[in-house]
């Protein structure tokens, strides 16, 4: 039996589809206001390779999509979110206009998804960035600033991780050594952004430890 996705968007007659598409020709990017106007896309032909822009500027990819695969929009209106076309790339996306008139008409719990979904793929993305990183103090210091935010319950940075947190959760996150990761967090301590005790990780300067 076939699937039904998205009939309320889609529609059944011609003219009511609530998507639109986009077209971006082989090795070209796509535009990061494409990912900013709209609230996902799905891929219809070719792949896209996401990328996500480090504190340099520089893109790294963080994701590869191929035909009927979901691709998220900015979460946020400042996010640095883009990519590029491998072959002809087709996209059918979804204006935020026509995903909110339709999570309008849904039980409220799909916006809720929705924005679960967003804060998921930014983080894994971020994370994906973090490990792309040249330098073990450097990886470090964005995987505690990272840490800090996304295991925060009302969205105010944490100002100490939780114990339980070890170093070799930390090393394991950023693909790392536990020495490395041990070394990391000395300098980062006698800089002053940080402090280790048995009660966890002290967050003393998170906007210095998400600076570059």
């Amino acid at each position: 039996m076939p699937e039904r996705r998205f009939e309320e968007l889609v529609g059944s007659g011609r003219g009511s589809c609530a998507f639109r598409v986009a077209t971006i020709e082989d090795r070209g990017f796509v535009p990061p206001r494409l990912l900013r106007e709209n609230t996902f896309a799905l891929v219809r032909h070719g792949v896209f390779v996401r990328t996500r822009d480090d504190a340099n500027g520089d893109a790294n990819a963080v994701d590869a999509i191929g035909p009927g695969g979901l691709v998220l929009g900015a979460a946020r209106e400042g996010e640095e979110v883009g990519g590029y076309a491998v072959g002809h790339l087709v996209l059918c996306v979804l204006p935020r206009e026509g995903a909110s008139e339709a999570l309008a008409a849904a039980d409220g719990s799909v916006g809720d998804l929705v924005t679960l979904l967003e804060k998921a793929r930014t983080r894994i993305e971020r994370l994906s960035e973090i490990r792309a990183r040249p330098t073990t103090t450097g990886r470090v210091k964005a995987l505690v600033a990272l840490l800090a935010e996304t295991l925060a319950p009302n969205g105010t940075p944490l100002a100490r991780l939780p114990a339980t947190l070890q170093q070799r959760d930390l090393a394991k996150l950023a693909a790392l050594r536990h020495e490395s990761v041990c070394r990391a967090l000395g300098a980062l301590e006698r800089r002053g952004l940080v402090k280790r005790s048995s009660d966890g990780l002290a967050i003393l300067d998170h906007a210095a430890l998400s600076a570059l």
